[in-house]
């Protein structure tokens, strides 16, 4: 905000002050461009395979953001797993576990806001999530029997078999 007035001279001297006027300059505050996006992913689908479930997503700061929104898109199911409007003033975000699945692909993008608004969404990028499979751990064996032989004796022809599951068996 400012005031401003004056005085006339010549050479006699000068008058008194006028009066003041007062006037203030406006904040322009314009919608930010997209951000551009720079992992993990690739322009065209089905994009760079990565093996994390939590990868980090970055991109470049966009001039007059203030925060942006992160949103991942599975196109295996067709569902959109991950909307965030507001992840903050950063340029990276670990997308925390839960969101993606393994052998699923998917795409995303982002935009970035001020007070003004959002931006348009960025372009763009696609991954694939690796397809992780292990041999499962032996099962461990509860009944019926005993570890030495010649084991114990049951009394009936259709025993029911138990044992512990093993992590990753189906």
């Amino acid at each position: 905000s400012y005031r401003w007035n004056m005085q006339a001279g010549n050479s006699a001297g000068f008058s008194g002050y006028s009066g003041l006027l007062y006037f203030q300059e406006q904040i322009v505050v314009t919608v930010p461009n997209a951000p551009t996006l720079n992992s993990p992913g690739s322009s065209s689908s089905p994009g760079t395979t990565i093996s994390t479930l939590t990868p980090t997503m970055s991109w470049n700061a966009s001039s007059g953001a203030n925060n942006y929104g992160v949103y991942v898109y599975d196109v295996t199911s067709g569902t959109l797993v991950y909307q965030n409007d507001y992840v903050g003033n950063t340029t990276s975000l670990v997308l925390p576990s839960g969101y993606l699945t393994a052998g699923h692909s998917y795409r995303w993008n982002m935009r970035a806001s001020n007070s003004a608004g959002f931006s348009g969404y960025s372009g763009l990028l696609y991954f694939q999530e690796q397809t992780v499979v292990t041999v499962p751990n032996a099962p461990t064996l509860n009944s019926p029997g005993s570890s030495s032989s010649p084991g114990t004796t049951i009394s009936t022809l259709t025993p029911t078999m138990s044992w512990n599951a093993s992590s990753g068996a189906n």
